[in-house]
């Protein structure tokens, strides 16, 4: 969950806030269904895609949580 950055204030470190890449989210469905012999046998088949795109929060480049690369990389693995 994210919210709008509100553009006037700054983290605790004093940098300014960014905002976010948009996210997005898309969901597409197909039913297909009917009878191959009348009441007792039939096809039915169902598609369903979902596309979504969204941006990590923090660039792990600049991440100054651990002090060492080794917590970093086994939090990574």
């Amino acid at each position: 969950m994210v919210g709008k950055t509100n553009k006037n204030l700054t983290d605790r470190t004093g940098a300014t806030r960014k905002s976010l890449d948009p996210f997005s989210n898309n969901i597409y469905g197909l039913s297909l269904g009917g009878p191959i012999i009348k009441d007792k046998l039939f096809f039915f088949t169902n598609v369903e895609i979902q596309a979504d795109d969204t941006p990590l929060p923090y660039d792990l480049g600049t991440y100054k949580g651990a002090s060492k690369q080794s917590t970093i990389d086994s939090l990574v693995d």
